[in-house]
């Protein structure tokens, strides 16, 4: 049995305000102000209520993105020439017995002409002590 206390009209708003505007509620959306009201007190139509209060709410209007954006279609990038935007990626692999460990792949977005290196480490030659 949960004990709740049935708010008139009159009081709503107050209730609302106190679970959503201030600094403990600190405007939280609509499922987690519903739970901490739903806890303590009933109205009808609570939950509609809380939601149509949050929707108009200005601070959470400004302050919150929303989490139903869709993102913007993709693009094919343009290709202008062959060779001249490549691809790269390095996979990580078992080692070998001569201790290759990586493979560098290399790929031509224009004529898709891939190339793959053996790779013992993925550091620069600058900055690693031994050659790859």
């Amino acid at each position: 049995m949960v004990k709740q206390l049935a708010i008139p009209r009159t009081l709503r708003k107050e209730v609302l305000e106190a679970f959503h505007d201030n600094i403990v509620g600190c405007h939280q959306g609509e499922e987690r102000t519903y739970e901490a009201v739903r806890q303590r007190y009933y109205w009808p139509n609570m939950y509609t209520d809380i939601k149509t209060y949050i929707k108009t709410c200005e601070i959470c209007q400004r302050s919150k993105r929303n989490t139903h954006s869709h993102p913007l279609p993709l693009k094919p990038m343009p290709i202008e020439e062959v060779f001249s935007r490549w691809h790269m990626d390095i996979l990580e692999l078992p080692e070998t017995p001569e201790k290759y460990r990586y493979l560098l792949l290399v790929v031509d977005s224009g004529s898709k002409w891939c190339e793959a290196f053996p790779m013992r480490n993925t550091r620069s030659n600058r900055s690693s002590q031994h050659p790859v």
